[in-house]
């Protein structure tokens, strides 16, 4: 297992790359022609390794939430939610989803 020190400053990380990597491109004078960009120059693999890690944190204690959780729920929020021209590739989209669909489906019996 990973030190607590170490999550967290992971965690950390991820969440900043997260705040700079999946912000959907806004449309702002684009026509439709136009596809947004996201902003940074990342990469797809620099955006789905970011997903990827939020998700890991999600799936590490399935069943609790603890005090982190909801800022990386908010992150992956971003990109599951972005729309077909926001410059949010449908893989880091696809993947982002997943793991909120994960995650409600391992909390939602604690709600009911």
């Amino acid at each position: 297992a990973m030190p607590a020190a170490s999550a967290a400053a992971l965690r950390t990380d991820l969440l900043a790359r997260a705040q700079q990597l999946l912000v959907p491109a806004r449309r702002t004078g684009a026509t439709s022609a136009q596809a947004p960009t996201t902003t940074g120059g990342a990469t797809l693999l620099d955006r789905h390794a970011v997903v990827q890690g939020l998700a890991a944190f999600l799936h590490a204690m399935p069943y609790d939430v603890d005090a982190s959780t909801p800022a990386v729920l908010a992150a992956l929020l971003r990109p599951a939610g972005a729309h077909h021209g926001s410059g949010i590739e449908a893989s880091v989209r696809t993947a982002a989803a997943k793991a909120l669909a994960e995650f409600k489906r391992t909390h939602e019996q604690d709600s009911v």
